[in-house]
């Protein structure tokens, strides 16, 4: 099976996420994380075959540990989504791919 790991500081951005891949999805777990060092801890842990990281305005604590977890995990997917403005989002090295292209679904 399948797992994602979902970081979110908000609960309700967290669940909605879970539902949604858990209803497009089949034979995948969802792996939930409230912080950054939750989300560390579960990928130290856990094999994860998507990590889907929350960066609000794109905090700059955040994009550090996206860092962090390209080191702890390098063949580990990583989306990032953002609730800031298009001009507070960095430009960086943009990948297309789609969910069941990354989980082989």
């Amino acid at each position: 099976m399948k797992q994602i790991l979902v970081l979110s500081d908000n609960d309700l951005e967290r669940h909605v996420t879970e539902k949604i891949l858990l209803s497009g999805l089949d034979e995948v777990k969802i792996l939930s994380a409230a912080g950054t060092e939750q989300a560390l801890d579960i990928l130290k842990r856990e094999k994860t075959d998507l990590f889907i990281a929350d960066i609000p305005k794109f905090n700059l604590a955040r994009c550090n540990m996206i860092s962090s977890v390209q080191k702890l995990v390098p063949e580990t997917p990583i989306l990032v989504l953002s609730s800031g403005e298009q001009e507070h989002v960095s430009p960086v090295s943009y990948t297309h791919l789609t969910l069941p292209t990354i989980l082989r679904v």
